[in-house]
């Protein structure tokens, strides 16, 4: 799942670490990635979780409104 998050006019700040270490204890470091992401005239990014339950557990844990996608991930070993 792709959820594409908006940053706020004056970035994440110290939440951005919080919002990580979460991710870390709820999903494990392995399970999603950060990404930018490469929309014409918004400053966003790309957050990648395994499923949707996870997205929506990040959604309602950080009060974010995300644009939520299904995406095929191909996985290198």
């Amino acid at each position: 799942m792709r959820l594409t998050i908006p940053i706020p006019p004056h970035g994440f700040g110290h939440k951005l670490n919080e919002m990580i270490r979460w991710l870390d204890e709820h999903m494990g470091k392995e399970n999603y990635a950060w990404l930018p992401a490469q929309i014409r005239g918004a400053e966003a990014t790309h957050l990648y979780v395994p499923d949707t339950a996870s997205a929506q557990a990040f959604e309602e844990r950080w009060g974010v409104v995300a644009s939520i996608q299904m995406e095929a991930v191909m996985r290198f070993q």
